[in-house]
């Protein structure tokens, strides 16, 4: 009985501390979302508290915050489970997502803030720091193609032909879907495709990643 009593204590404790956790969190998000100069310490601050240990995709609403391309990116990374922290600070930078267990960076480049020459220096860094950077433009983030897989069936093509592989091939190279499942493929070791999309997936890789 005694026993019972201390674990439901424990148990009424830790509830609190979640609830605790969750104020504070949503008191600071609440700076990220004014966009002001505050809004990186407040980033910092919030990762200083969620920590890494335990992934949670949604200890805030993340898409009060993002813009339209990273919206797309954010649903991708979702759907696919993967790991990805948005707004992760690296040194003094911060990485649109980045899973810091296997040290990989996606950036979704908008034309209106990114450019080769401004990027530059925070990929080298991040590169230097054993970060793998992979970016993809604004216009690819919003290109919508239908699934390769679904198309391929849907039309009737004879899977592993020169038509179904070219499909699979331009839905890789030109859609932030094919970017994450390139990565996902590479990284996290899914099984079940094809030689052709695995070796695609690979040339995605090769093509998107950054150093500097």
């Amino acid at each position: 009985m005694e026993q019972e009593l201390l674990d439901r204590h424990r148990l009424v404790l830790a509830a609190r501390a979640e609830i605790r956790k969750t104020i504070k969190l949503e008191n600071i998000f609440e700076k990220v979302t004014k966009n002001t100069p505050e809004k990186w310490q407040a980033i910092r601050a919030m990762y200083k508290i969620l920590g890494v240990s335990g992934y949670t995709a949604y200890p805030v609403d993340w898409t009060l915050v993002f813009t339209p391309i990273e919206s797309m990116a954010w649903g991708e990374i979702r759907y696919n489970g993967l790991p990805f922290y948005p707004q992760y600070p690296i040194g003094k930078y911060f990485a649109d997502f980045a899973d810091p267990a296997k040290k990989i960076v996606i950036e979704c480049d908008g034309s209106e803030f990114h450019s080769k020459e401004k990027d530059a220096p925070r990929d080298r860094y991040m590169a230097s720091e054993g970060w793998d950077v992979f970016r993809i433009s604004g216009s690819d983030c919003n290109r919508i193609l239908t699934n390769p897989w679904e198309k391929i069936r849907d039309e009737d093509i004879e899977l592993g032909s020169d038509q179904a592989n070219e499909i699979i091939t331009k839905w890789f190279h030109e859609t932030v879907d094919g970017l994450i499942l390139a990565i996902r493929i590479n990284y996290y070791k899914q099984d079940g495709y094809s030689d052709h999309a695995i070796d695609t997936a690979y040339s995605v890789l090769t093509k998107r990643i950054s150093r500097g």
